[in-house]
């Protein structure tokens, strides 16, 4: 069996996901950490018992030489990270948001392209064998024809920091069952008047709380895409100031029925895929039958997919290094998935309807 040297870039909030997951995969061996902040090296240094520490990405790189380096610093810093580990021969599997805008997404994939490496975004959903399920229960005919596919967040902020938050993880699984988005379509609200440019904002001064992701706008979002199996996509991001994991979902209605996938598809031991077998347009009263259905993904529960959700992403990343496929997560998915915020301001911003992909790189809130 082949062994991997990996090394974590960013000791912060999500490090230690990152290392127990490295830690189920058999093949990985975890060889070091980085971080500027030294109290935060050592604390995860210490944690799980590393003993090669760095403050310099660089440094450790020429050092290390690792086979795959993990990226879970604050998104300001991805696409230097990932492209420096690219120019070191190594794989990469970095946090969301990829990046801040498309630009850096582009150098992002290219830099990984031209060095002949493996980009992986953690979208862990993406993996999940719920979502599998529900792809294969669509394409069987088991709802009819599909007529929307709904993205649902969990809320619990404002829609613009929730676009770079939250929103890529929903638009990804929109991808993974509508297909690549081809328009958008978007309106955005700020202090109940549509948002403008003058209130855009950096993503700290309108959260505080949360991570770093660049200029963001909008206290409430909603848009539809067009996709290239679904006729329409659609998603609202309503800025409920309190976060509910239960509306967290994708949900699919076709002509002869619903499907509904919550959460990442497991929920203390159960299942959470769901399927109403009535057509979408079908409004009965609460006491009528049919109900929603669950549907028992047994797969889902296999202990080879470890504990931690980002498990099953490096476990298909070193697939895909040694059968040379493209991951369910690739770096060319992830910036679809950036795309689609990015497609949403300038939307509003222009007033109409634009195509994907965008033909200007650069933020549309940079000034």
């Amino acid at each position: 069996m082949k062994r991997y040297r990996a090394v974590l870039i960013g000791c912060g909030g999500m490090s230690k996901a990152h290392l127990r997951a490295q830690h189920e995969v058999s093949e990985i061996d975890t060889v070091a950490v980085c971080d500027i902040v030294e109290e935060k090296l050592h604390a995860v240094g210490d944690a799980f018992n590393i003993e090669k520490r760095y403050t310099d990405y660089h440094v450790m790189l020429a050092a290390e030489k690792p086979d795959i380096v993990a990226i879970a610093t604050q998104g300001p810093q991805h696409c230097a990270a990932t492209v420096a580990a690219a120019e070191h021969g190594a794989h990469v599997l970095c946090e969301k948001p990829m990046a801040l805008d498309l630009a850096e997404a582009d150098q992002m994939v290219a830099a990984c392209d031209k060095a002949g490496v493996k980009l992986a975004i953690n979208h862990q959903a993406t993996v999940r064998p719920s979502l599998k399920r529900m792809r294969d229960m669509i394409e069987n005919g088991d709802i009819g024809e599909v007529i929307l596919v709904r993205g649902n967040n969990k809320s619990g902020r404002k829609a613009g920091n929730e676009l770079m938050e939250m929103g890529t993880h929903v638009f990804d699984r929109m991808q993974y069952i509508g297909g690549a988005p081809q328009w958008c379509l978007a309106h955005l609200t700020w202090g109940g008047k549509a948002a403008t440019i003058d209130d855009a904002m950096d993503s700290q001064e309108m959260s505080p709380r949360d991570r770093a992701s660049g200029p963001v706008l909008g206290e409430r979002a909603y848009a539809l895409f067009g996709m290239t199996r679904a006729p329409v996509g659609e998603c609202q991001f309503l800025g409920y100031e309190k976060t509910n994991n239960r509306l967290y979902s994708v949900d699919v209605l076709g002509t002869k029925g619903q499907i509904s996938l919550r959460g990442t598809g497991i929920q203390r031991g159960k299942s959470d895929l769901f399927h109403l077998p009535v057509p979408a347009f079908y409004h009965a009263d609460l006491q009528d039958e049919p109900q929603w259905q669950r549907i028992e993904v047994p797969e889902e529960l296999d202990p080879r997919l470890g504990k931690e959700s980002i498990t099953p992403i490096l476990q298909e990343l070193i697939r895909s290094i040694e059968t040379g496929s493209e991951h369910p997560c690739s770096g060319e998915a992830g910036r679809l998935n950036l795309e689609m915020v990015m497609a949403i301001y300038t939307s509003h911003l222009k007033g109409q309807r634009v195509s994907i992909p965008l033909a200007e790189r650069a933020h549309p809130l940079s000034r």
